[in-house]
């Protein structure tokens, strides 16, 4: 959906990862990394999420979205746990065209960022400028993520999953139908199983394009 009028777009979002990384990484010894620490899974996981995004001003916009991962089993008879992930997101045009110009709701470049951690899509659907434009905008998210326990041959890991929440604000450069982000998490909820490694920060960076006329 894309109403200009009341400044309203929302998607819905599916999809599947196909195991395409590599599972046979080892270490200098000659051991098989465990599967969590492969850069591929093995597995075949359907993804199932919605996008929602609403202007408030010329300038100012909200996001937000969620994608729920159904994970599959894959190497190493390993499944690495169902996930979710819930954002919520401002936006603000320090510079650039605003909602009150020409041409910014072209609904093809209605979901220009698309930035994302390591595990899919998790940011929230924002405009893009129109060719021969640079624009630049402040970002400031909320992203959740939970993560379901690992799963080897059927036994759950206890040392695994749980919950965490990051608040990430950002910049947003677009520059034509180019666009790239950096955004800087700090944790506000790190509510994990067991006993596991909890990030101090993260960072985010990414490049995105809107092709068409």
């Amino acid at each position: 959906m894309n109403n200009q009028v009341s400044g309203t777009q929302a998607a819905v979002l599916f999809g599947v990862k196909a195991p395409t990384g590599t599972t046979d990484l080892v270490d200098r010894f000659g051991e098989l990394f465990e599967a969590e620490f492969q850069p591929g899974s093995g597995s075949w996981d359907g993804l199932f999420g919605a996008a929602l995004s609403q202007r408030l001003t010329s300038a100012l916009s909200f996001h937000t979205n969620v994608l729920a991962i159904a994970t599959g089993t894959g190497t190493q008879n390993t499944n690495l746990g169902n996930r979710f992930h819930y954002n919520a997101a401002l936006s603000y045009r320090v510079f650039g065209e605003t909602t009150s110009e020409p041409d910014t709701h072209d609904p093809r470049k209605a979901y220009a960022h698309a930035g994302r951690s390591h595990s899919m899509v998790t940011k929230a659907p924002t405009i893009a400028a129109p060719h021969g434009h640079i624009a630049l905008d402040a970002l400031l998210e909320i992203n959740g993520e939970w993560h379901g326990r690992q799963r080897i041959a059927g036994i759950s890991d206890p040392n695994s999953g749980g919950n965490a929440i990051f608040v990430s604000p950002g910049l947003r450069l677009t520059v034509d139908n180019w666009s790239s982000y950096v955004l800087v998490g700090i944790p506000v909820v790190n509510d994990y199983n067991g006993v596991q490694a909890t990030p101090a920060w993260r960072t985010l960076v990414g490049v995105s394009a809107v092709f068409g006329p």
